[in-house]
């Protein structure tokens, strides 16, 4: 979900960007003062009625009474990666045998919206094929999904592959908490600098030649 921090700042949680581990640090800082919508939610569906893990209702009258406790604009940021990377990690996911290809929801669905539906269907053996299944469907999938969230109302969109320091200055940019004190422990998974979790079992060939099929047709977002 969109998490609400003590200031009022909020943080909205692309897929496969590192955003469990931002999150996972902002709680261990004391900086989270609650959660909007689903978990992926994005700008265009902020305040929109959604219903609760145990089926509650959360109507515009609950929205509204959240929304009192932001501030009139609050900061809004994000965090994106390259798209080639971030293909490599959803296909690196999916294949899990726990995964195994399955449905993320209905991209049309009020109530079982999720980002990656639209994904649904293209899993692939293998990633180049993986890829050409994406685009066929979806051409410039990654720059769609990007530009949900990434809208002029965003104030800060940071890297992945900078994660740790953009995060960083995030926070001192909010003065969070006061005097700058929360430093981010551990490494964030599949970032510059730790491993590139992201990329491992996947030969560079495949690599390369999905890079020319993802960036086909790629619509830029600003």
């Amino acid at each position: 979900m969109a998490l609400i921090l003590e200031g009022g700042a909020v943080f909205l949680h692309i897929p496969k960007t590192g955003g469990t581990w931002v999150t996972e640090v902002l709680k261990e800082c004391g900086l989270v003062n609650g959660g909007l919508s689903h978990m992926h939610v994005n700008m265009e569906r902020l305040m929109v009625p959604f219903k609760t893990r145990n089926g509650k209702m959360v109507g515009p009258l609950g929205l509204w009474r959240i929304a009192r406790t932001l501030k009139p604009k609050p900061f809004i940021f994000c965090f994106v990666r390259h798209p080639l990377k971030w293909y490599e990690s959803w296909f690196k996911y999916m294949s899990q045998p726990s995964r195994n290809w399955c449905a993320w929801g209905d991209e049309k669905d009020l109530f079982r919206w999720h980002p990656n539906a639209v994904l649904n269907g293209c899993g692939a053996p293998e990633f180049n094929q993986f890829v050409r299944n994406v685009v066929a469907k979806r051409p410039g999938y990654v720059s769609e999904l990007y530009a949900s969230y990434a809208q002029p109302q965003v104030d800060f969109v940071g890297k992945q592959e900078n994660l740790r320091a953009d995060l960083v200055a995030v926070l001192k940019r909010l003065n969070e908490p006061p005097g700058g004190q929360c430093q981010p422990r551990g490494e964030p998974s599949g970032a510059m600098g730790a491993g590139a979790a992201g990329t491992r079992g996947v030969p560079r060939t495949s690599r390369v030649a999905a890079l020319r099929l993802s960036t086909r047709n790629c619509r830029l977002i600003r």
